[in-house]
């Protein structure tokens, strides 16, 4: 298991680290072909479509993978599929009616294609419920090596808007549809109607927290940016968009490791996991708080090399939204603990107040400040989610106390060899 773990991880991290240069690389070519202001429009449409993403998971990836070890994994990934068509068909007509109320841009009618496709995504969490990141991280790098390509090629097109979205959407419609080809010799075990029903049931009723909770988190993080979009120009939104690429990248860093973590820790027993957890957080807080200080230092050359001089405004919104980095590390993994202890509705609730704490400020600092007041805002809001929420709660004390060890740890030398010891399945105390 740990090999398993272990080997998910290193592929994991290397696709991580060859797609995120490669969409950069690209993006390097968008954004200064673009310029901030039809960046912005762009951004904007990412901002929906990372929207209607959520939407199309439904919280279902989480379920699923929670119920890794479950002996009727086939029915889940049948009843799985079964809401994801619900979920498709429903939203699709409702989003279909309201592009053509509003007249939506051409790029926008692209996210019907993502909700037709919707349960596809179901056997790409089928082959990460079975530790095999390794295939999906092949496919993945090959989808962000031809849309890189696309991207450039169509800048030096002289391509427009509509067109480079399109190249947004595309690796995640032939990702699905990949995993479903790969997944056609694993059947379905047969089962009654009630027994189909049942298992439905049981799925979509913990899935509505988490889908909740994923919508809250959706928004949260984007807030800044609908809300630059409604009380400033697009060059401001540019500015932050561009900034905040860097932060969204790296904020894959622990919804990766959660991925792979997730199905592995729900076959411990409670004790082993409290023990885990403090050492996924600790080495959580070593990783981030390197990168922020990293970012701080260098966020007016970065911005100078990748996003060229017209994007000079950037490099202080980066510099604070990189203040947000561990923040935002711990904030997403700390959604293993409310997965491993069925705690979704706490999830919502929490979310939901960083969510209100976004908004709240930056309806004050958007206006006033701009682009900066919203990096400002996002800062804040996940240093409340990751570290005050928990504490106004003794349901949710627990797992403050476990990140606090954690950070304790850092100044402990003793902390180190004990916390990397319990990653490796021994008990240092020993």
């Amino acid at each position: 298991m740990k090999r398993s773990i272990a080997s998910n991880l290193g592929w994991l991290l290397l696709e991580r680290v060859v797609v995120t240069l490669l969409v950069f690389v690209a993006n390097l070519y968008v954004i200064r072909y673009l310029g901030a202001e039809r960046f912005g429009m762009l951004a904007l449409f990412q901002v929906w479509l990372a929207l209607t993403l959520t939407g199309t998971d439904f919280g279902l990836r989480r379920v699923f993978l929670a119920l890794a070890r479950s002996r009727a994994i086939g029915l889940v990934l049948g009843a799985t599929v079964r809401v994801k068509l619900a979920v498709g068909t429903s939203a699709g007509t409702v989003l279909a009616l309201a592009l053509w109320a509003f007249e939506a841009p051409p790029q926008y009618w692209l996210l019907l294609s993502v909700l037709a496709l919707a349960p596809l995504e179901a056997y790409v969490y089928h082959f990460e419920a079975q530790l095999r990141n390794d295939l999906l991280a092949r496919i993945r790098i090959t989808l962000a090596l031809a849309m890189a390509g696309a991207r450039v090629g169509l800048c030096v097109g002289g391509a427009g808007v509509a067109a480079l979205a399109v190249t947004y959407v595309l690796p995640s419609l032939l990702l699905w549809t990949t995993c479903r080809v790969l997944a056609r010799g694993h059947t379905r075990p047969v089962a009654s109607s009630a027994r189909q029903d049942a298992v439905s049931g049981h799925v979509l009723r913990r899935a509505g927290f988490f889908f909740g909770s994923m919508v809250l988190v959706q928004l949260h993080a984007r807030i800044a940016q609908l809300l630059l979009a409604a009380f400033a120009d697009r060059a401001e939104l540019g500015y932050y968009a561009g900034a905040f690429k860097f932060i969204e990248q790296l904020a894959l860093l622990p919804a990766m490791v959660s991925s792979v973590l997730l199905p592995a820790l729900s076959r411990g027993s409670s004790g082993q996991t409290a023990h885990k957890l403090e050492a996924v957080y600790f080495a959580a807080f070593l990783a981030s708080l390197a990168l922020a200080a990293g970012l701080v230092l260098t966020a007016p050359t970065l911005i100078a090399l990748t996003l060229g001089p017209g994007f000079a405004p950037a490099a202080p919104v980066l510099a604070v939204l990189a203040c947000g980095v561990p923040a935002v590390f711990l904030a997403n993994l700390s959604g293993l603990f409310y997965s491993l202890e069925r705690m979704e509705h706490w999830a919502l609730l929490r979310n939901f107040a960083g969510l209100a704490v976004g908004l709240a400020l930056g309806l004050v600092l958007i206006p006033r400040h701009g682009a900066l007041g919203a990096a400002w805002s996002m800062v804040a809001s996940y240093a409340f989610v990751a570290f005050a929420v928990e504490w106004c709660s003794p349901h949710l004390r627990r797992n403050a106390l476990i990140k606090l060890r954690a950070f304790g740890a850092l100044f402990s030398p003793r902390g180190y060899g004990a916390l990397f010891a319990r990653m490796g399945g021994h008990d240092a105390s020993r």
